[in-house]
């Protein structure tokens, strides 16, 4: 129960940012949420849940678990984009990387159907030489 509450609470801050974010899996955070959010433009919340970093205890099923990230996003995102007019557009605004070049914030606007704006951080994180967002602030 407190993982289903931790993951909605994620879910949630991801509604929010993801309504307005990037990239996965390229060579620059910049690049990573830009792919993040060409694949919430396409409501495409399983590829978004594929490029970001999960935190998996032992025994636990992965594959459970981002399924229920998918099914939650498509409730909270998908919901809120629709209610917006869906993601029009989006400019990456800045990328800040760490000085050990392990972690990155990338600044995001995302403008959508309705008119509305809005602008928030993605937090990454490089994994295996790929940059993944950061589910764990």
């Amino acid at each position: 129960m407190k993982k289903l509450v931790y993951l909605s609470m994620v879910l949630l801050g991801m509604a929010v940012i993801l309504s307005s974010c990037g990239s996965g899996g390229g060579s620059t955070p910049a690049d990573a949420a830009s792919h993040i959010m060409k694949l919430m433009q396409k409501g495409d919340y399983e590829g978004v849940v594929d490029h970001m970093q999960l935190q998996v205890k032992e025994g636990e099923d992965i594959k459970a678990q981002k399924e229920m990230l998918v099914a939650l996003m498509e409730e909270k995102a998908g919901k809120s984009m629709d209610e917006k007019g869906g993601l029009e557009s989006y400019e990456v605004l800045e990328e800040t990387i760490s000085e050990d070049g392990n972690s990155a914030s990338v600044k995001v606007k995302s403008i959508y159907g309705n008119g509305s704006e809005e602008t928030q951080d993605m937090d990454f994180v490089k994994e295996d030489g790929k940059w993944l967002m950061e589910m764990n602030k």
